[in-house]
């Protein structure tokens, strides 16, 4: 396993080093956001300088705690790993339904215990991208990319050189009834796994109106300021007809209670996808 060689500082209050501290302190190490206690040894190198001896894991790691010593303060330790290199090159392609390359789309890899170990980008014209990866099984996530629906998470298993091909299914594009309106949509996905909501699991409302075009009293399809939220349907889609234009606040709200505001000047076109902004 690789080992990362840290130390972190400990200082009084009046910013002096505290020596013979090393029994006092409790350290917690901090990878892509997960905690562990620090349980390796800590050795006293200089005035108030405190070696660690930390397992390199992920992307981002830091390691910080604190000291039973009356006013002692921590300073952590923080530093970001290089991209791991495995033994086997592995290429992804992400592909529409009819086989065409979809190009921009961020593709995360994670191993069985849910460790990410790579992200990028698959190539705007031939939609692949290119991971080193050891012997075993990932999860691969797609997303969130706009107009398309996902089938998060991906398994792969990688036991040489490995190509594989991930599919997304293109999501239609929506009219607006009237051409005077634009329908003001997002594809609503969960923050973890980027899965599409259900029916009814999400919602986009018009919470304040800004300004309307000049001559017009109608914002909403059925000419409601604030109306009820639209919800999500079935394909995780909640679209709002509104007027162009008009200069609105529009708020997206999440089952796990999350909500977002955006305002927005409504394009003269059928369709404008706020997800993007969201």
């Amino acid at each position: 396993m690789a080992i990362k060689n840290c130390s972190v500082t400990v200082l009084d209050t009046e910013g002096e080093f505290v020596v013979g501290d090393a029994s006092n302190l409790t350290l917690t190490v901090v990878t892509d956001g997960v905690s562990a206690p620090y349980t390796g040894s800590i050795v006293e190198t200089a005035a108030g300088e405190y070696a660690l001896e930390v397992e390199v894991a992920g992307e981002l790691q830091k390691v910080r705690g604190v000291s039973s010593t009356s006013g002692a303060i921590v300073i952590p330790a923080s530093w970001q790993n290089a991209p791991a290199v495995g033994a086997h090159v592995v290429t992804l392609t992400v592909v529409d339904g009819e086989g065409n390359p979809v190009g921009s789309c961020p593709v995360r890899v994670s191993n069985s215990g849910g460790q990410l170990l790579g992200y990028s980008r698959s190539n705007a014209s031939t939609g692949q991208v290119t991971f080193n990866l050891d012997a075993g099984d990932y999860a691969v996530t797609l997303g969130p990319l706009a107009n398309y629906a996902l089938s998060n998470p991906y398994s792969i298993t990688v036991a040489g050189d490995t190509t594989e091909t991930l599919t997304v299914t293109a999501i239609s594009i929506p009219t607006p009834a009237d051409p005077s309106l634009c329908v003001v949509y997002a594809d609503m996905r969960n923050a973890v796994g980027g899965q599409l909501l259900g029916a009814g699991e999400g919602s986009l409302n018009v919470i304040q109106v800004i300004s309307r075009p000049s001559g017009s009293t109608e914002v909403l399809a059925d000419d409601a300021d604030n109306d009820a939220p639209a919800l999500t349907d079935g394909s995780g889609r909640a679209a709002l007809s509104i007027i162009r234009g008009a200069v609105v606040r529009i708020r997206a709200t999440w089952p796990d209670g999350r909500t977002k505001t955006v305002q927005l000047t409504v394009p003269d076109e059928d369709a404008y996808d706020v997800g993007a902004d969201l």
